[in-house]
């Protein structure tokens, strides 16, 4: 586990958002456990945002319609494996983490269009970068995902998120 600096812990100490760093964790790996909120919506606030390098921000009634439509969770074996949770010294209702999902395809893919399963197929994503910020009553209000840390990592063309995982599919890119 890394440790905080004294300098981290200084300003930690000054901060008046009521849940403490260790909670604040805690919420943000119960979003994880729901499929970042789409399990359990109600860990999402009325007024949340999902933001990427690409998508959004996207409001929460079109974040999880757009998630039930791809249906990722079904099209894809993944795991996550998220880790580095700190809360941030400057915004204390923030959490962030790192990941770097390796997935298998495993089922259909609607984006519009449906791309079949291969069954085969692994994506090793490169490491991204991930926040949630929460309001005083511990919902997720902000979410941003798939900030690529380091593109030369992986099989996604350097990208993250989905995106990445359509470029190990051979599926192209949306933009250039």
């Amino acid at each position: 586990l890394s440790e905080v600096s004294a300098h981290e812990e200084a300003m930690l100490a000054r901060s008046t958002f009521p849940i403490p760093p260790r909670e604040l964790v805690g919420l943000a790996k119960s979003l994880i456990a729901a499929a970042l909120g789409i399990k359990d919506p109600k860990l999402l606030s009325r007024d949340f945002q999902f933001c990427s390098p690409v998508v959004g921000p996207l409001k929460r009634r079109a974040f999880i319609a757009q998630w039930e439509q791809f249906r990722i969770d079904k099209a894809f074996q993944a795991q996550d494996n998220a880790w580095g949770f700190h809360v941030d010294p400057r915004e204390p209702n923030r959490c962030w983490w790192f990941t770097r999902v390796e997935a298998v395809h495993v089922g259909q893919l609607n984006i519009g269009w449906v791309i079949n399963p291969t069954g085969n197929t692994e994506i090793f994503s490169p490491p991204q970068a991930n926040s949630a910020l929460f309001d005083e009553a511990g919902l997720c209000y902000r979410l941003t995902t798939g900030y690529v840390m380091d593109k030369s990592v992986g099989n996604t063309g350097g990208l993250g998120a989905l995106f990445g995982w359509l470029h190990a599919l051979g599926k192209g890119h949306f933009f250039p």
